[in-house]
């Protein structure tokens, strides 16, 4: 499943003016990134060092998108990548470098919840530890 961003175009109409919009607008580094996804969207977040992955967990119970019942029943679809790719503009905008991100599982597609993994490249030491204690 590759979700980089290039499907999952309706995410900036979803978030554009929301709270969420604002507070990431007003990331500009790793900790406030982490912050947000830990304290502002309470999401569980683990870090592989050694591979500079990190995987957010949602921790979701339903599906979070608003256009969910209009998509078919089962499978994932468009609407499932639209985190990955907020995602990967946050940790672009926070990083100031690309990564890329990508559903590992989604409700819609039998997870317990959505759970993305970023896959971030030329992280500083003081960046990894930062992700190391989250």
């Amino acid at each position: 499943m590759a979700s980089d961003g290039a499907v999952g175009c309706c995410s900036p109409g979803c978030f554009a003016g929301t709270d969420l919009a604002k507070k990431a607008e007003a990331v500009t580094c790793a900790e406030e990134l982490v912050s947000l996804l830990k304290n502002g969207l309470h999401w569980g977040i683990a870090f592989d060092r050694e591979n500079n992955i990190l995987i957010c967990n949602e921790k979701n119970l339903h599906c979070l998108c608003p256009d969910a019942d209009d998509f078919p029943d089962g499978g994932e679809t468009e609407s499932c990548f639209c985190t990955g790719a907020l995602l990967r503009r946050l940790f672009e905008a926070a990083l100031k470098r690309p990564v890329k991100a990508e559903a590992i599982t989604t409700l819609r597609n039998g997870g317990r919840s959505c759970v993305y993994r970023v896959y971030l490249v030329g992280l500083s030491e003081h960046e990894k530890d930062v992700f190391d204690r989250a």
